[in-house]
């Protein structure tokens, strides 16, 4: 397995679909067979049956039974999340599953979701873990918005060391009421900066276009409210998508991730990998007088991944088939 430059260089270099699906698809679809092996070493050793296994990382049997198969693997770095609590994963564990299987950072403690994450693997929930860091969460992010305080200047270990001395929930939500200023930051910063990117790119001339942009318009303010209203939460492919939305090219997504204190786009990642093939050859693409319009870039974009068939990629774009997969696990 080749490094992350050369698959991104490889990537930037496709020109048409069939030429990624030639160079790049075979070499990237080796990770789904180090994850279906990965997936039963995992069932292996907690000895959970399939069903029960997919109810605690939260997805139905059938999308279960295709990682056990080869065919596919988790989308989303939360999807991972779920998946190393499920298996009662300490915090080195669980980042070796995100930087080995998701090719996603390690956990950061300087946000919100990350650090309560860390928290819990420390406290050995077992097959609670999941439901504890649900809980936890919601009982906090409610006080981190319109925290208007300069946070400490402290070292990612030393506030490491801090988290690790935390013991009980109710210590933990004082920890981290101490450092609201230190999330919030990351919070605000990131709704400043795309409230800014869709004010610059609210522009129309035609009709149709005038429709489009209302969509759009209606779509991103509904997300901005719920982000402000701590409803959501900036999550790695909601913050890709919503890159998607505003028409950004590769480096810009990267610098929204970067807001989050998330790494850039992975090519190594085979989803993001097709996220940064895609975007570059929709840009590649425009004509240069056109005035780069959002929505039709997104769309743009979308049309060109569903020529992969990764119903996977659907799900990347797609909350509503995040929380169908969902439901359908609460079934099992």
């Amino acid at each position: 397995m080749f490094n992350t430059e050369y698959y991104d260089d490889k990537t930037q270099r496709c020109e048409t679909i069939e030429e990624f699906k030639n160079e790049i698809v075979p070499e990237l679809e080796s990770l789904r067979e180090q994850w279906r092996q990965k997936v039963l070493q995992m069932l292996e050793e907690t000895g959970y049956t399939k069903v029960k296994f997919a109810k605690l990382c939260n997805v139905s049997r059938q999308t279960l039974d295709k990682w056990c198969k080869g065919i596919s693997m988790p989308d989303k770095r939360e999807q991972y999340l779920k998946i190393g609590m499920a298996a009662n994963y300490g915090i080195e564990e669980m980042n070796l599953l995100l930087q080995r299987y998701g090719r996603y950072s390690g956990l950061y403690s300087k946000t919100l979701e990350d650090c309560v994450c860390m928290f819990v693997l420390q406290q050995n929930y077992g097959a609670e873990s999941y439901e504890k860091y649900q809980y936890i969460l919601n009982r906090i992010k409610d006080n981190i918005f319109g925290f208007d305080a300069e946070s400490e200047d402290i070292t990612t270990a030393k506030f490491d060391e801090k988290l690790a001395r935390v013991e009980g929930e109710n210590e933990l939500e004082r920890f981290i009421t101490e450092n609201i200023a230190l999330f919030s930051l990351t919070y605000r910063k990131l709704y400043s900066r795309i409230k800014l990117e869709r004010e610059e790119r609210m522009h129309y001339k035609t009709d149709s276009e005038a429709v489009a942009a209302e969509n759009f318009r209606s779509n991103i303010q509904k997300s901005m409210s719920e982000m402000n209203q701590n409803k959501w939460e900036p999550r790695r492919n909601k913050i890709i998508c919503f890159g998607l939305h505003l028409g950004m090219d590769v480096d810009e997504i990267n610098e929204l991730l970067a807001l989050a204190h998330m790494e850039p786009l992975c090519a190594k990642n085979i989803y993001e990998s097709a996220i940064i093939f895609a975007v570059q050859n929709v840009f590649l693409s425009l004509d240069d007088e056109s005035d780069n319009l959002p929505w039709d870039i997104y769309e743009s974009v979308k049309n060109l991944l569903k020529q992969l068939q990764w119903p996977e990629i659907e799900d990347f774009l797609s909350e509503k088939e995040e929380k169908k997969d969902e439901q359908q696990a609460s079934n099992n």
